[in-house]
């Protein structure tokens, strides 16, 4: 039996799909072996992310170590949020997998925020050119 609005007495509000309640976290590591604290890292900073952002549905980080020929080793680290609607994509490259994974997370940060900002200024009034702001009533 599927519920609609109309199934609720007038004034009640049919719960939205998102908030989701559990957003997941998928940490893939390639070229070594996960450590624990890179696990508990990556868990500690998404938790930061789903606490501000409530409409991600999917963290995903994949770290690669890479050694070419002559180099030094190096990771690199990509990033994904899924949320409803717009997805954001971040890479970094490090020396260690840790920096490489709070690269990632920092610049997925400023992207959601960057976006959530956006959209709050669009909800903002518009002031008309060549409007006095001092002269504006509340």
């Amino acid at each position: 039996m599927s519920l609609t609005e109309s199934d609720f007495p007038p004034g009640d509000r049919v719960t939205p799909a998102f908030p989701v309640m559990n957003p997941t976290v998928l940490f893939h590591t390639e070229g070594f072996h996960a450590r624990d604290h890179l696990a508990a890292l990556v868990e500690r900073k998404a938790q930061k992310l789903f606490r501000h952002q409530a409409a991600i549905v999917r963290l995903r980080i994949h770290v690669v170590r890479d050694v070419p020929h002559g180099r030094d080793e190096n990771f690199a680290a990509t990033g994904r949020v899924e949320r409803a609607g717009v997805d954001f994509t971040a890479h970094a490259q490090a020396s260690e997998p840790e920096t490489a994974i709070l690269q990632v997370v920092q610049t997925l940060e400023r992207q959601l925020i960057e976006q959530t900002g956006a959209a709050a200024s669009g909800r903002r009034s518009v002031r008309v050119e060549g409007e006095d702001p001092a002269l504006a009533q509340p």
